[in-house]
């Protein structure tokens, strides 16, 4: 095993395209301990690190392109902060993935979709035991099978075993309908280990090559998954004087339990300020109405938005929440619900502009697209258990007993004791 925070024995990993630490925050929540973040933007590295300043003396974060970096030298400098030579565990990332977005455009010619190799170099050079990509399910799509083909070529030529599966966020907790494209890999494991999926999507790539070498028995799924009602409820704020830094309301039901700061402090939750007219429109939306579905008079050219369902999980979470109406207030979602549903916990705080348009998305990364960008932290942890029992290591059981806990819920109950009605009627009436 790696470098210790403490006296007890972690397993070490790596962090490539790290962004605001989504990923990262899964695998310390089942017990790894990171030794190396390594991203090209400033934004999300505040973030990252700032959250983790207790971690600062052993943690190496590195904002510098991947491209000009050799695992030899990453090797030196991790062994230079810790003053001792260490191996790596596991090396996780998720390279850039819009060339390949089932949103984007798409492009087969994006420069983005050569950082793929970035991270299997990578691999190469630093010899981890066991690596985790993650990326979007658009690879997946038959215009990207030499791209895919090339990619397991590649991990067998280095060496690895490997396994790929594509897993729904919302299966281990996350509020949300949010898929991801994940190949482990491992010198040494003969059988790939993921967590249990509740519903195989058809795929030929998925449905047709042989994978006997893959296990779905360490992680089980939310039998009913978690709704925005259930992650939301609890800092369902009307709009701007109504801006809060403290809990007004108890939790209520487990997914909220889990996620209130004990602190009792709420960061990131300032409403928009909407027009007059910007209101009225979102008066008009039922919920899981989108643009097409209100009167004519209101609609304008971002056929995106959509109000939420209460009931349900939310659909995938982008980098633009001007596309998510609240399911029950006339306001589209702050940072702050973005991040619930995401499954940050409320104590994960981020930094810099909250919001940013046009041009200006090139240059920055405002805490919008931080938090649209990541990988929800609960996905991260069923994958890190998976991997914990491919090192021969032990679970916690923290992930399994929250999926216990939401197995067994009453969400009837959760609704009764706010005395609302969830129903399409009982939307909040448009009011000046």
């Amino acid at each position: 095993m790696g470098i210790n925070d403490s006296n007890i024995e972690k397993p070490t990993f790596i962090d490539l395209f790290c962004g605001a630490g989504g990923m990262s925050l899964g695998f310390e929540e089942a017990e790894f301990q990171g030794v190396c973040a390594v991203d090209f933007h400033p934004d999300p590295l505040k973030t990252y690190e700032l959250n983790r300043a207790n971690l600062k003396k052993k943690l190496l974060i590195l904002n510098e392109d991947i491209r000009a970096l050799k695992g030899d030298a990453i090797l030196m400098r991790i062994a230079k902060r810790f003053k001792r030579k260490e191996n790596i565990d596991v090396i996780i990332g998720g390279p850039p993935c819009q060339g390949f977005s089932l949103r984007g455009k798409r492009n087969k010619q994006d420069p983005r979709n050569n950082l793929l190799f970035e991270f299997f170099r990578l691999i190469e050079e630093i010899k981890p035991e066991i690596f985790v990509f993650e990326n979007v399910p658009g690879l997946l799509m038959k215009k990207y099978n030499d791209t895919l083909n090339t990619i397991f070529k590649t991990i067998t030529s280095l060496g690895y075993r490997y396994g790929f599966e594509l897993l729904n966020s919302a299966d281990y907790g996350v509020p949300q309908n949010r898929e991801r494209f994940i190949i482990i890999g491992s010198k040494s494991c003969e059988k790939i280990y993921f967590p249990k999926i509740h519903q195989t999507r058809k795929s030929d790539i998925l449905n047709f090559i042989n994978r006997e070498n893959q296990k779905y028995d360490v992680v089980p799924y939310v039998k009913r998954k978690v709704t925005a009602f259930e992650a939301l409820d609890d800092i369902a704020y009307k709009n701007n004087e109504e801006n809060p830094t403290l809990y007004s309301k108890t939790p209520n039901g487990p997914f909220q339990e889990n996620f209130q700061w004990k602190k009792n402090r709420l960061y990131n939750h300032v409403t928009t300020r909407h027009s007059l007219t910007t209101r009225k429109r979102f008066s008009q939306f039922k919920q899981g109405h989108s643009m097409e579905d209100i009167p004519e008079d209101y609609r304008t050219k971002r056929s995106s938005v959509q109000r939420m369902y209460a009931r349900k999980p939310t659909r995938t979470i982008t980098s633009c929440n001007e596309d998510f109406i609240h399911y029950s207030l006339n306001r589209i979602i702050t940072i702050r619900e973005m991040a619930r549903i995401q499954s940050y916990p409320d104590s994960y705080v981020f930094y810099g502009t909250p919001t940013t348009g046009g041009s200006r998305r090139r240059l920055s990364c405002c805490q919008v697209q931080q938090v649209g960008n990541s990988v929800p932290p609960l996905l991260a942890q069923a994958i890190a258990e998976c991997v914990r029992k491919m090192l021969g290591l032990g679970s916690n059981n923290k992930l399994k007993n929250f999926i216990d806990i939401l197995n067994n819920r009453d969400i009837n109950n959760q609704i009764n004791k706010r005395r609302v009605n969830l129903g399409n009627k009982d939307l909040q009436p448009f009011n000046n």
